[in-house]
């Protein structure tokens, strides 16, 4: 077995994904005391897309302008499993500007934490990775797959798919959110989830904004069974604990017949 197909066992059969370990959100009146999120974001912008990836290594390394000062630059490389350790070394300058992309336009300062910028960060990250792999001196193809499997890890698995987001739901999606207030990690459903441990987040929901045109139903235990929740289109609970359903969500379905089931909790 090649190296890379072990890396692709051990990433996705353990539902691998780089570890996120994300500080506390810097508040809007700490990045806007003299300067603007216009201009944060127009910067993070350039040091994300713009700037070659040596570029972008030098600005991090840095002493800080005014301006740079205001990102949070605290990253944690590629985490991976032991299998994966020397690509992690490979691809570590990649990581680094992935972490800035997600902390800074994500979670931390949130400057455009949508569906559309993780995919446009994600992508960059595998551009980075592409490039790194022309100044690697062994195998160029398995420089390449193993980028590819770096790539598919953060653009559609584990904790990627929570870690990037601060308070957003988009259109059209019902969204359960980790903590109350909807902070922390979240995930947007489109279709019925029978098991929300499969997402990483079996009882972990605190608070829902539901954004899609139809109304769901959220339940006490996995396949749908036991106490449901039936939330109304358009209707946000920012604390779960007030329907007794705090940390209690263990599958997810929209709402298919013409009312809600019998014994279920009306939110409207």
């Amino acid at each position: 077995m090649t190296r890379v197909a072990r890396i692709v066992i051990a990433l996705f059969a353990a539902g691998f994904i780089f570890t996120l370990v994300l500080p506390a959100p810097v508040s809007d009146a700490s990045t806007t005391a003299t300067v603007t999120r216009a201009q944060l974001e127009k910067r993070a912008r350039q040091l994300q897309f713009s700037y070659s990836l040596a570029r972008f290594i030098k600005v991090k390394r840095a002493d800080k302008s005014n301006l740079d000062s205001r990102f949070t630059w605290k990253d944690n490389g590629c985490s991976a499993p032991s299998i994966a350790a020397a690509w992690s070394k490979v691809f570590a300058k990649s990581c680094k500007r992935h972490d800035f992309g997600y902390r800074n336009f994500g979670h931390d300062l949130a400057l455009q934490s949508t569906d559309a910028m993780k995919r446009r960060i994600d992508s960059r990250l595998y551009a980075d990775m592409l490039n790194q792999c022309r100044h690697y001196s062994g195998s160029q193809g398995d420089c390449r797959n193993a980028a590819w499997v770096f790539y598919q890890a953060v653009a559609n698995f584990g904790a990627a798919q929570t870690a990037f987001y601060a308070r957003e739901c988009p259109k059209n999606r019902f969204c359960l959110f980790d903590d109350r207030g909807y902070e922390d990690r979240r995930i947007a459903l489109k279709s019925s989830v029978s098991d929300m441990n499969d997402l990483n987040f079996g009882d972990k929901a605190s608070s829902v904004k539901n954004r899609a045109n139809v109304w769901w139903l959220i339940y006490d235990d996995h396949d749908y069974d036991d106490r449901a929740l039936c939330i109304k289109p358009g209707v946000r609970v920012a604390d779960l604990n007030s329907y007794g359903f705090g940390d209690k969500t263990s599958s997810a379905k929209p709402l298919t017949a013409s009312r809600c089931p019998s014994g279920s909790t009306v939110v409207n």
